[in-house]
């Protein structure tokens, strides 16, 4: 029951994107659930002022890394109602 358990929750990995002459360009988040690699979304601000949702894709490691973890976060009650203007 642990092996089912594990096959269907979610996984995360980090894979390097390459250009045509194999030189790392680039870092894109996978999630990994029910057996297949998704890319993970994000909203960006489009030129017409709206959100638009497109493939997560970072320049270097570390600022994949960030969006990895702050959309994996779960959040607690006390966070959630301890929030603050900054």
């Amino acid at each position: 029951m642990n092996k089912l358990i594990k096959w269907f929750s979610a996984c995360y990995k980090i894979v390097p994107t390459y250009t045509t002459d194999n030189v790392i360009n680039g870092y894109v988040p996978l999630k990994r659930s029910f057996g297949f690699d998704a890319r993970m979304s994000m909203l960006q601000l489009g030129n017409d002022g709206k959100l638009h949702d497109v493939d997560a894709w970072f320049k270097n490691y570390e600022d994949a890394l960030n969006f990895l973890k702050c959309d994996v976060k779960i959040f607690n009650n006390a966070e959630i109602s301890d929030t603050k203007d900054d």
